[in-house]
């Protein structure tokens, strides 16, 4: 559609004015990284038991490598591993609540941590209790 758009610049410019043709330019980019953004995040929660390889989330939004961090991070405030921890992080909360034959060390593994310890750090600061905790609320 940019391309479209750029066609008919003079049109627009015309018809708009130079700064509604830019708002139209910064509304359809906005809408086009929205759209991929969200095919991004739906890549990361269709594999959340994986590692997630950003060049996989380039691809599949259509972003260039070199800008998905920069774009990502404008439209949503946190960087794609800080997003990627924290569905990581939330998928293993609702494993340990939800089955219970789950171990704390299997939930770490689940959630991409080597070791327990350093799962129950990040379990805790996201959640504020323990993973043990956290399944016996359940």
């Amino acid at each position: 559609m940019v391309f479209i758009l750029d066609m008919h610049k003079n049109t627009i410019i015309y018809n708009f004015g130079k700064r509604q043709f830019y708002v139209i330019i910064n509304e359809y980019m906005n809408n086009f990284y929205e759209d991929s953004l969200n095919k991004a995040i739906d890549h990361i929660n269709k594999n959340l038991d994986k590692i997630i390889k950003i060049e996989d989330l380039s691809r599949e939004s259509g972003i260039a490598v070199s800008q998905i961090h920069r774009i990502f991070k404008a439209f949503t405030g946190s960087t794609i591993y800080e997003t990627i921890r924290r569905l990581k992080l939330e998928n293993a909360a609702k494993k340990l609540a939800s089955d219970s034959s789950i171990t704390v060390g299997k939930a770490a593994e689940i959630a991409g941590y080597s070791s327990s310890s350093e799962f129950s750090r990040a379990f805790r600061s996201r959640f504020n209790t323990s993973p043990t905790n956290w399944r016996s609320s359940y």
